[in-house]
């Protein structure tokens, strides 16, 4: 007799093909995202690069400087404080789009401007005076007065024009000066973001970024996805001393999670870099891109010390980069320094300039054997940062940083020294002379506790000054700083597997920090999975086809742990994911469907007879020929002696059942 098909076969290729065909339509792409995080969870921590230093505009500094947004000048005058600590790079994550109104110098307002003033009219009261008194001593003729009166009221005219421009020079250009800051930075990256739709850039601008701001020795094999059409960069006056720029986008998915993003944006036939990847390849060395669909390498990189290799980081089927996001918030990732610590050592130096030159005019100095031409390295490292500033040389910064070092170590010897005990003994001396008069006493005794009260000033300063010089050189040095606002006031929040509010700040670390480490996170094209669902599926058939329906269903719930017990390993052990809704839902299904055929009529006609004997001797089998032999086989069942078993083809109809059976004895006899 022929043999019919099994169709219980049919069952779970149906559910795997149905599941698949979902997937395709990314109905399970919100359930995917879940267990990726949570196989985030379960993967070893990644190290924190002890390079990548964040640079918070925290509630601290928010409070001490004033309300967000800063004026550039703030963050310019921070550029200057960084370079000298040795920071390495600047990454901006603040965008920079539009012009800011003018500004106040404060440094030149309190410090420059009373110089000058005091100069001036010192000057003026002095040929004034002296004017005054040659003409009482008759050393200058009455008659010859006028001229020297014109004379005066030149040299006096001369002094107003020179103050009104100095004081024209306290308003300052903050997009002007933190483009300057940049160049004296040297290593200062800013935004050039994108857009979807195009943005009013002038040409010649826009030409300009095209030209300088576009990765260099970037190989395309094959279509590169990410293409933009607008471009909305920081203003020119900031980004064109900065030495280079990168787009802050990050990817937010469906449900609202930040996981991945575009390394690299295609912009009319150029090729920009992510804000924190930009600045990352200078780091790297500058190597060779080779930019393909699923992958990016590049080749012979080289951080820092360490030897030239080539870096291939993988990108997921739709080209983004996966974050290898650290197992912790934002708080207890990475290394932190609050911006106002930096703005903090800028009012410190400040403090300190201006009571060393109060203490230079009441004539301290002279007591100390360094006194003389004392503030003479400060104001030569201010000459040379001036001259960086106004696009000189950028490898002055070692006399720089050396002048400035010495100046304030010498200024530590003077605090520390025998000045203040000189000028002391000085007073007790005038104090003991028998001579002196009441009035004079009251005038010395002044001076003598004006003295002791401004050296312990100055050295209070001083100290709090040093400590915050050497805490920017132990956090800056060498450091990738990514400024941005992590206040709680701050809008720039994002989530990300780990943190329900996250500073976005903290992104571009994550980034950065899975690049250095090479810790990157792999991820199957979809279509593994929907093999994986076919096969599982096709092991779940051939595996309970045979069993009872409590045994299929301990069988299939096997199958589907093992299955997410071998998808956590390789994700674990090896960074890969593979897309898990569809195997597992799939299976689950199978196993679903296969239990109601089993269990239900339908089954008799589909399945092999639920009563089948495991086995038998030979005597059994014999016996069972013989009785195959002598009796009439229906047409709707196949029996195989040989193997102890009946198959049941379809559900007979009336006509195919020979028993003699009066049907109407039965329904009267159940309705008594």
């Amino acid at each position: 007799m022929k043999k019919r098909i099994d169709l219980q076969i049919i069952v779970p290729f149906l559910a795997a093909s149905l599941f698949i065909v979902l997937g395709i339509a990314n109905v399970f792409k919100t359930f995917d995202n879940r267990v990726y995080d949570g196989f985030l969870h379960l993967k070893p921590e990644i190290p924190q690069s002890k390079s990548i230093m964040l640079l918070d505009v925290d509630n601290t500094s928010i409070a001490k400087v004033g309300e967000w947004p800063w004026s550039r000048s703030v963050m310019a005058n921070g550029l200057i404080t960084m370079r000298e600590f040795g920071a390495a790079y600047a990454v901006f994550d603040i965008e920079y789009v539009n012009q800011s109104p003018l500004g106040v110098n404060a440094n030149y307002l309190d410090t420059s401007i009373p110089e000058v003033f005091q100069h001036q009219f010192q000057s003026i009261n002095q040929n004034t005076t002296a004017l005054f008194q040659a003409l009482a001593d008759g050393n200058i003729p009455l008659k010859d007065a006028g001229q020297y009166v014109q004379q005066l009221t030149g040299m006096n005219d001369g002094a107003k024009k020179l103050l009104l421009s100095k004081v024209q020079d306290i308003a300052r250009n903050n997009d002007t000066y933190l483009r300057k800051a940049a160049w004296f930075f040297k290593h200062a990256y800013f935004t050039v973001n994108f857009s979807g739709t195009k943005e009013d850039v002038p040409s010649a601008y826009e030409k300009r970024i095209l030209d300088n701001e576009a990765l260099k020795n970037v190989t395309v094999h094959g279509t590169y996805g990410h293409q933009i059409i607008g471009l909305s960069p920081a203003i020119k006056p900031i980004l064109t001393r900065a030495a280079g720029a990168g787009f802050p986008r990050v990817v937010v998915d469906s449900d609202g999670v930040r996981r991945r993003v575009a390394l690299i944006y295609q912009y009319k036939h150029k090729y920009f870099g992510q804000l924190i990847f930009t600045p990352l390849l200078s780091n790297l060395g500058n190597p060779p891109i080779e930019l393909y669909p699923h992958r990016i390498v590049l080749e012979h990189a080289h951080a820092p010390g360490g030897r030239p290799h080539n870096i291939s980081i993988p990108l997921t089927p739709n080209g983004y980069f996966l974050i290898n996001w650290p197992k912790t918030n934002f708080e207890q990732s990475f290394h932190h320094l609050s911006y106002y610590n930096i703005v903090l050592a800028g009012q410190q130096e400040q403090g300190l300039m201006t009571l060393l030159h109060g203490m230079a005019n009441a004539n301290y100095l002279s007591f100390f054997q360094g006194g003389q031409g004392f503030f003479g390295p400060y104001d030569k490292a201010e000459t040379i940062k001036q001259n960086i500033l106004d696009g000189g040389n950028q490898s002055q910064i070692g006399q720089y940083r050396s002048l400035r070092e010495g100046f304030f170590k010498t200024v530590g010897e003077f605090l520390q020294g025998t000045a203040e005990q000189a000028i002391l003994k000085q007073i007790d001396s005038a104090l003991a002379n028998p001579q002196i008069t009441p009035t004079q006493t009251k005038q010395f005794t002044s001076i003598r506790n004006d003295v002791q009260a401004k050296f312990k000033q100055t050295r209070q300063i001083y100290s709090a000054y040093m400590e915050s010089r050497s805490l920017l050189s132990k956090d800056l040095a060498g450091k990738i700083c990514v400024i941005g606002n992590t206040a709680t006031s701050s809008t720039d929040l994002g989530v990300n597997p780990f943190q329900g509010e996250y500073p976005n700040v903290g992104t571009h670390a994550s980034i950065a920090n899975t690049i250095l480490n090479e810790r990157f996170i792999n991820e199957f094209p979809s279509w593994y999975s929907y093999i994986v669902a076919l096969l599982l599926c096709f092991i779940l058939y051939f595996s309970v086809r045979t069993l009872e329906p409590l045994s299929s269903v301990i069988v299939g719930a096997g199958i589907i742990i093992v299955f997410l017990a071998a998808a956590a390993g390789l994700f674990v052990l090896f960074r890969t994911y593979l897309h898990m809704s569809v195997p597992t839902i799939a299976v689950g299904l199978a196993v679903a469907a296969l239990r109601a055929r089993s269990t239900s009529p339908v089954a008799i006609a589909n399945n092999y007879s639920p009563v089948r004997p495991a086995g038998g001797t030979d005597a059994d089998r014999a016996a069972a020929r013989a009785e195959a032999g002598e009796r009439t086989v229906p047409a709707w069942l196949e029996v195989m002696p040989d193997q102890m078993r009946i198959l049941v083809h379809q559900l007979p109809g009336r006509a195919q059942i020979d028993t003699q059976v009066q049907e109407q004895l039965i329904v009267e006899y159940y309705s008594k």
